[in-house]
């Protein structure tokens, strides 16, 4: 789906596509979050809403009674509700954004992080792969350790603190990730 021109679900295949056109398909790295990242900020909030819902309509009556007639003569608890479902909505709608359009390509020549942030904005930030310092892997909970995920830190030369660094989250398998990484350094440094 296409919505103006920063907001393209077809984007990331298309750049990966270009990417593998350029160096070829072993050459190319794309990255994209761990699906629990989408469990844990798009589905959970959905289904604990729901849920929530479900158990306060029942504590009430709502569901054995008549349940529009009894919702909406309940202004206050119709009212919160819905707001709260909004508010949980635009939330998970925005976290949905990011898992499917927050993407990196990383090349032998250049590394891109591409983040959404909203409909409307896009940022792309890059890093030629000759001026990586270093990668570094951050796993620090225990979740993290169970379902195999991590952060990715890519850091470049800079005069200024943080230029040029992208911090990658979310990221499976990220130390066997971190090693492709620096293969393609080597390849370009070579």
């Amino acid at each position: 789906m296409k919505i103006l021109s920063n907001f393209d679900t077809h984007a990331p295949l298309e750049d990966y596509k270009k990417a593998i056109d350029e160096f070829g398909p072993d050459k190319v790295i794309f990255i994209r979050r761990h699906k629990i990242y989408l469990t844990f900020y798009v589905v959970l909030p959905f289904v604990g809403i729901a849920l929530m819902m479900l158990v306060l309509f029942f504590s009430r009556g709502y569901l054995t009674n008549d349940l529009f007639g009894s919702v909406l003569s309940n202004t206050l608890f119709f009212w919160v509700f819905l707001i709260l479902f909004l508010i949980i909505g635009v939330h998970g709608l925005f976290n949905y954004i990011n898992y499917l359009l927050d993407y990196t390509i990383i090349t032998p020549s250049i590394i891109t992080f591409y983040n959404q942030t909203g409909i409307f904005k896009r940022e792309i930030d890059t890093i030629e792969t000759i001026k990586i310092k270093s990668v570094v892997v951050s796993e620090n909970s225990l979740l993290e350790s169970l379902f195999n995920y991590g952060a990715l830190t890519i850091l470049s030369e800079g005069d200024e603190a943080d230029a040029g660094d992208i911090t990658l989250h979310f990221i499976h398998r990220a130390p066997q990730m971190k090693e492709q990484i620096m293969h393609l350094i080597d390849i370009a440094t070579s």
